[in-house]
């Protein structure tokens, strides 16, 4: 997912199940509310993993070229 936002493509994560199968832990994690207090990544979801990644990678990516301008835009659609 993010190997292809570097390279320019438009991406998109969506989960879809019956209630209670584990959709918004997938995405967000054990308690999403409390990224400061993970111990590690691997109990955070998908999308705060992602964009980790994300800021990190662009980071280093402003580090190296000094330029660059980006935009991120989320949005949460329930019912």
């Amino acid at each position: 997912l993010v190997d292809s936002l570097f390279s320019g493509v438009h991406v998109s994560a969506f989960a879809y199940g019956q209630t209670g199968s584990g959709k918004t832990y997938s995405m967000f994690g054990a308690d999403p509310l409390a990224l400061h207090l993970a111990d590690s990544q691997a109990k955070l979801g998908l999308i705060p993993n992602a964009l980790i990644d994300v800021m990190d990678r662009a980071a280093l990516l402003f580090a190296k070229t000094r330029k660059g301008r980006s935009s991120l835009g989320l949005a949460d659609l329930e019912e």
